[in-house]
């Protein structure tokens, strides 16, 4: 029981780490920076993939830069996902950007969209994108099931840097 318990708590607060944050970054509005960004700058993100404490190696997650940004905090849908209408400045709510996140999940689908970057993660669970131009990034694991057909993770959204 205690076992089952630790085993829980470690998923919950794994998937707050991954979630929360993102979650944190769109629950605001692009209104509430507080500084301008500097949008020449690259960017870099790390993430970490874990079940129950066990990191996963080898999954190959896909990177798509799907808006860019003003030093404002302005977004646009970029490259590819620019010939789509989606609105993504003023959004308040988790449920708004989880249908934007949707609708980006069905273009990429429909048009075959090709990522911005592909990488892998190493022993320690651990994937990292650098040099990456500020925006908001569609992050996907494409279901390398060669790794452990078991597991599943779901796609994200996320702005780099965060507000």
């Amino acid at each position: 029981m205690k076992k089952a318990v630790k085993q829980i708590l470690i998923l919950f607060f794994s998937a707050l780490f991954i979630f929360g944050s993102a979650n944190a970054v769109f629950a605001l509005s692009t209104a509430d920076a507080k500084e301008p960004i500097d949008v020449s700058k690259p960017c870099s993100l790390t993430l970490t993939y874990a079940i129950d404490g066990k990191k996963i190696e080898g999954l190959e997650i896909e990177a798509f830069l799907a808006a860019s940004v003003t030093a404002d905090f302005q977004y646009s849908m970029t490259g590819a996902f620019s010939a789509y209408s989606i609105e993504i400045n003023g959004i308040r709510s988790q449920t708004e950007w989880d249908e934007v996140k949707d609708t980006v999940t069905a273009y990429i689908a429909a048009d075959k969209i090709a990522p911005t970057d592909t990488q892998t993660t190493d022993k320690n669970g651990v994937v990292k994108f650098e040099n990456l131009p500020v925006g908001i990034y569609y992050v996907r694991w494409t279901g390398n099931e060669s790794v452990d057909p078991v597991y599943g993770f779901v796609p994200f959204l996320i702005a780099v840097p965060g507000l």
